[in-house]
C-alpha cells in the first residue's frame, strides 16, 4: 500500500510539473538599440501580460540574426520584432499576426528618409550618384529596405551608382547614421523619420542640422506575432489585453511601478491586417531582400 501511495504521489507531482510548464509563455523581443534598453522598454509589458492572463510570461531577448532561428526552433511563443522580420516569419513559418504598435504622428506606420547635412550641395536622389551613403541596419524597414528601394526606383542603384555604401555595426545603428552624416563621414544616410525627430527632441542635434531630400512611402513598423501552433484563444486574449492598455496603466517591475506604454515609448497597440504589409513585401521582392532573395 505504501508503495502505491508513493507511486501515486510521484505521478501527481509529474502531472503538476507538466501543467506548470505549459503555463509558461515565452515572448521574444528583437533587440533594437541595445540589450539593456530593450529590457527596460519591454519587461513591464511582459509582467503585465503575466498579471492579466494568469500565465507566466517570460521575456527572451534576441539579436536580429537570432530571431528567425528562435521562432523556427520554438524557443519563443510570441515575437515582437520589426515588420521586415514579420514578413519573413509569415512566409517561412506561417506566423500569426497579433497586434501592431502606435507611435508618433504616423501611428502604426513609419517613414524612411534620406538625409544630408543642411549645407550639403545634394538636392535630390539623382545627386547621390558617386556619393558615400550609409544605411541603417540591414533588416530595418525604414532604415534600409524602403530606402534601398526608393533609390532604385529613382535611378540610383546602390550596387553600381554610389561611390560606396555602409551598414553600421554594434548598438544604436540608427543613431550612428545621424552622426556619420553630421560629421560628414558620409554624404547622405537613411534615417527613420521618428528616430530623426527623437534625436532632435533629445537635443542631440539641432533642427537645422539636417535636410531631408526624400521620403519613402508609409510602411508598417513593429509587430507582435505568434507561432502558428499557439492557441487562438490565447492569441485573442493577448491581443485584447494589449489593445486595451491605457497610458495610465502601470505594472510592478522589481520594487517599482512603471507605465507600460511610456516605458515602451509607445502611444498604444492597435489591430492590424496582414494586407498592411503588402507594400513591404513588394519592396522586398523588387530588391530581392529576404524572404524573397531567390525570386
Amino acid at each position: 500500500m505504501n508503495k502505491k501511495i508513493i507511486l501515486i504521489f510521484f505521478l501527481i507531482i509529474g502531472i503538476c510539473k507538466n501543467l506548470w510548464a505549459e503555463e509558461t509563455v515565452k515572448i521574444g523581443y528583437m533587440v533594437c538599440n541595445s540589450l539593456k534598453e530593450t529590457e527596460e522598454r519591454f519587461q513591464p509589458l511582459t509582467n503585465y501580460l503575466s498579471k492579466k492572463t494568469g500565465k507566466k510570461f517570460e521575456s527572451v531577448y534576441l539579436n536580429t540574426y537570432d530571431v528567425e532561428d528562435a521562432f523556427r526552433d520554438k524557443k519563443v511563443d510570441f515575437i515582437h520584432a520589426n515588420s521586415v522580420m514579420y514578413i519573413i516569419l509569415k512566409k517561412n513559418y506561417q506566423a500569426k499576426l497579433v497586434v501592431g504598435e502606435k507611435r508618433g504622428p504616423e501611428g502604426k506606420n513609419t517613414i524612411g528618409t534620406i538625409i544630408v547635412k543642411n549645407e550639403s550641395k545634394i538636392k535630390n536622389i539623382s545627386d547621390l550618384k558617386d556619393k558615400k551613403f550609409i544605411f541603417g541596419p540591414e533588416f530595418a524597414p525604414a532604415g534600409f529596405l524602403a530606402i534601398y528601394d526608393l533609390l532604385k526606383k529613382n535611378g540610383v542603384d546602390p550596387e553600381k551608382d554610389l561611390a560606396f555604401y555602409a551598414i553600421p555595426q554594434g548598438s544604436f545603428k540608427h543613431e550612428k547614421v545621424l552622426y556619420a552624416v553630421f560629421y560628414q563621414a558620409f554624404d547622405a544616410g537613411a534615417a527613420p523619420l521618428e528616430d530623426l525627430r527623437e534625436a532632435i527632441a533629445d537635443k542631440k542635434f539641432a533642427p537645422d542640422d539636417f535636410r531631408i531630400i526624400a521620403k519613402s512611402e508609409m510602411i508598417s513598423y513593429c509587430t507582435l506575432a505568434a507561432r502558428k501552433e499557439i492557441d487562438d484563444v490565447l492569441i485573442k486574449q493577448v491581443k485584447d489585453i494589449m489593445i486595451g492598455i491605457k497610458k495610465e496603466d502601470t505594472v510592478e517591475v522589481g520594487d517599482e511601478h512603471l507605465s507600460i506604454l511610456k516605458r515602451a515609448w509607445l502611444d498604444g497597440f492597435i489591430e492590424v491586417d496582414d494586407k498592411d504589409y503588402d507594400i513591404l513585401r513588394e519592396m522586398a521582392k523588387r530588391i530581392k531582400l529576404s524572404p524573397y532573395e531567390g525570386n
